[in-house]
């Protein structure tokens, strides 16, 4: 045998290369800049266990054998009757002299509510258990930054769903807990800092959440907040619900039933219009007696109080909009470098007309630019950040894309996964 290199040499190097490939793959993955979804409003999944709930006799009361069922979305529930069974496990109760005064909401009788999932990117790629592309949330980001950068989903990319039901100061555990996904994030992926991804409700919830906190602690751990729609200054469509219902486009749902349900969620409330979007002297409603006769009342942001107090809403809600519209100060910036994403050229609800008279669906009144949803003019709040902070705010506008839709519009897919590329850092301070 020849004096050279021994016969088990090449194998050793063989395995070794294969060792290191791995190892170094394995670092890379957790290198990545760590990405956090935040989804809005009915971008979670809701789920309960029921037991004995008082609800209309053909509804499930018990979950059988002690399993959760599914609330949010289970598809088959829009349909009649079953959309009865689901509008009473989804409203939430409270005592009447403590509504909007203390964070006292809970759930109906016999139900037991809960969201599943959190750190997992699985709850919140879909709308509903049904996966086509009219229930698509999150699942075309995720693909695109799988495909197009590698990431792999509940490593690189994790999400924060919530109770969307609720407003901020209901949720003090789940920021608490949003928190601690971001740090250990940060730490998984060698200290690489976190970009917040948030969409619509998710958009203003994250304001929130970064006022919340020390700015040396979103200078160490925030590289890039992205909001998508965000509802910073609040929605017309909230009025709407609150006032006649709204049925979220699906035509099961009679809006009147589903009122008492959208009236019970704080985050309704959360979604009023802002004054310091809306001014104080735009119309927003406009009461009515009967066409063609003028409006006997016109109420703005300043006197949705009196609104609610003339519609015989339950005893507290009334005092929603001055309560929930000091929660969130949407005039002041962040504090990380922040991409706002909005749709554009899209009639989007500006005002309505109410019926006074009778128990009636009001009717939209004017349209605005906007997604369909959020009004384009929220965009001047973004704007406005970024004379308030030393980090850069960027307002990208989309062109016809839609408030949901938004979420699988190519033109987003490129902007997200340009933000993650350049680890949260931003190619321009304007």
């Amino acid at each position: 045998m020849s004096q050279g290199a021994p016969f088990w040499a090449p194998v050793f190097w063989f395995v070794s290369l294969l060792l290191l490939a791995a190892c170094c793959q394995g670092s890379d993955s957790q290198e990545r800049t760590p990405v956090i979804l935040v989804p809005g409003n009915g971008g979670s999944q809701l789920w309960a266990h029921l037991n004995g709930a008082e609800s209309p006799w053909y509804c499930r009361r018990r979950s059988p054998e002690g399993r959760p069922q599914q609330l949010w979305l289970e598809m088959s529930s829009l349909l009649y009757p079953a959309v009865n069974c689901m509008a009473y496990n989804l409203v939430l109760k409270t005592q009447p002299e403590s509504f909007l005064t203390a964070a006292s909401t809970h759930d109906n009788v016999g139900v037991q509510t809960f969201v599943p999932g959190f750190g997992i990117v699985d709850t919140v790629l879909w709308l509903s258990n049904w996966q086509t592309k009219y229930t698509a949330y999150y699942s075309s980001i995720v693909a695109h930054l799988e495909e197009k950068l590698n990431y792999t989903k509940n490593i690189d990319i994790k999400a924060a769903p919530y109770d969307f039901r609720k407003a901020p100061d209901e949720l003090g555990d789940y920021f608490q807990s949003l928190k601690t996904l971001i740090e250990d994030s940060f730490h998984r992926a060698s200290g690489r800092k976190v970009v917040l991804v948030a969409h619509s409700l998710g958009g203003k919830l994250m304001l929130h959440f970064l006022h919340s906190q020390p700015q040396h602690w979103k200078d160490q751990y925030i590289g890039h907040f992205v909001a998508i729609g965000g509802a910073f200054g609040g929605v017309t469509v909230s009025l709407l619900a609150m006032l006649s219902g709204y049925n979220l486009g699906i035509a099961t749902i009679n809006p009147l039933q589903f009122r008492t349900v959208q009236r019970s969620w704080p985050s309704t409330h959360y979604l009023l219009p802002d004054a310091i979007l809306f001014g104080s002297d735009r119309p927003l409603v406009k009461s009515k007696r009967a066409p063609p006769s003028p409006p006997d009342a016109v109420y703005t942001t300043a006197n949705l109080s009196a609104l609610f107090a003339k519609a015989s809403f339950a005893k507290g809600y009334a005092e929603g909009p001055a309560r929930y519209g000091e929660l969130t100060d949407v005039g002041k910036p962040p504090g990380v470098t922040t991409t706002c994403v909005f749709g554009d050229g899209l009639p989007t609800l500006a005002s309505i007309v109410w019926p006074k008279v009778g128990d009636k669906v009001a009717d939209a009144d004017e349209h605005e630019d906007g997604d369909g949803t959020v009004a384009a003019s929220t965009a001047r709040l973004c704007r406005d950040w970024s004379a308030k902070q030393a980090a850069p705010v960027r307002v990208a506008r989309l062109a016809k894309a839609q408030h949901l839709a938004i979420l699988s519009d190519v033109r987003l897919l490129e902007l997200v996964a340009g933000v993650v590329r350049n680890g949260g850092k931003t190619e321009t301070d304007n």
